[in-house]
């Protein structure tokens, strides 16, 4: 009977030690997921957080490249924020120190990077003084088919004798130009491609007159509507003009990137390439006019034309990082 006590006693008591040991493995299990699930939870934040503040990078960058400056201030993204801010400014330099903070609940991420001002300049200018210039080809070659046409330079050919010239009309170029009369349809003025550097902001500059020549100058806007001049870059047409009736006006754009219309003497155009959505992005340019005209009294010209970078700002190798 003692022995059989003593039996009891001492299981009663394993199982006793065994309940404690599987309610510390219990505790510590719990404790454990507890810890893994704050430090999923943690880590969840602090990648939202960095993608915040990438995403104000990355805001930073479009804004400033295309020369738009209003943009600092909070943002949201996702279920976290963003803020942008322009940390500091270097005016002898010309550099902008723009920060990103992502925060998403408690997590905070800061990113940095900078911007430095490009210098303006010009990537190609054409004066038409040079008859022999590899530049540039037209189609066709001076003579079009039948008398009376003309398509080619004002300086340096054999046509300027034949009495294919303006005399009342297309006044005030800087120089040499060229110029058309009875111009046969789709007539082409090409010039040969021009490298830039891809994002930039780009502005072509050019001048243009057409008008009927004749001395009173109130019968000089007849342009009808088969008369026409377009200007194309990489392919895409960014304005046309044309006439409009048998009365006395101007051609006029049809596209909508200028409002400007042709007079019949010299007056500068400009368009800000970059900002021309159907061109896209680009890192050359092909600049091509195409004309027509149905008299031999009526003309078309184009003075010198240059292609220049806007400036603006980009970004400095090696400075994007974390703060």
């Amino acid at each position: 009977m003692n022995i059989k006590k003593e039996d009891g006693f001492a299981f009663s008591a394993i199982c006793f030690v065994i309940a404690i040991i599987m309610g510390l493995f219990i505790v510590y299990f719990s404790n454990s997921a507890s810890l893994g699930s704050i430090n999923t939870s943690n880590k969840y934040a602090n990648a939202q957080a960095d993608w915040s503040a990438v995403a104000g990078i990355e805001c930073a960058i479009s804004n400033m490249l295309n020369g738009e400056s209003d943009f600092p201030g909070t943002y949201v993204f996702g279920n976290g924020t963003f803020t942008i801010d322009t940390l500091t400014t270097d005016p002898v330099n010309e550099i902008i120190k723009i920060t990103s903070t992502g925060r998403y609940g408690s997590s905070i991420k800061m990113l940095e990077i900078s911007f430095q001002n490009s210098a303006s300049g010009s990537f190609f200018t054409e004066g038409f003084d040079d008859e022999e210039d590899e530049d540039y080809e037209f189609n066709p070659d001076e003579a079009g088919p039948g008398s009376g046409r003309f398509w080619g330079l004002s300086c340096g050919n054999a046509w300027v004798a034949t009495g294919i010239t303006p005399h009342w009309i297309l006044q005030g170029s800087d120089g040499c130009f060229f110029y058309g009369a009875k111009i046969q349809n789709n007539s082409s003025l090409e010039f040969e491609e021009i490298e830039v550097d891809e994002g930039g902001d780009y502005i072509l500059t050019f001048s243009l007159a057409a008008g009927f020549d004749i001395a009173n100058t109130s019968n000089q806007y007849i342009m009808q509507n088969g008369d026409y001049i377009e200007v194309i870059i990489n392919g895409v047409s960014i304005e046309r003009w044309q006439g409009t009736s048998s009365t006395s006006e101007s051609m006029v754009p049809i596209i909508g990137n200028t409002t400007q219309v042709i007079n019949p003497n010299f007056e500068e155009f400009s368009f800000n390439l970059s900002s021309i959505s159907e061109l896209g992005t680009f890192d050359e340019v092909e600049i091509e006019f195409q004309a027509k005209t149905n008299n031999n009294r009526k003309f078309v010209g184009i003075d010198g034309l240059d292609l220049l970078g806007a400036g603006g700002y980009s970004t400095i190798p090696g400075s994007y990082k974390r703060i």
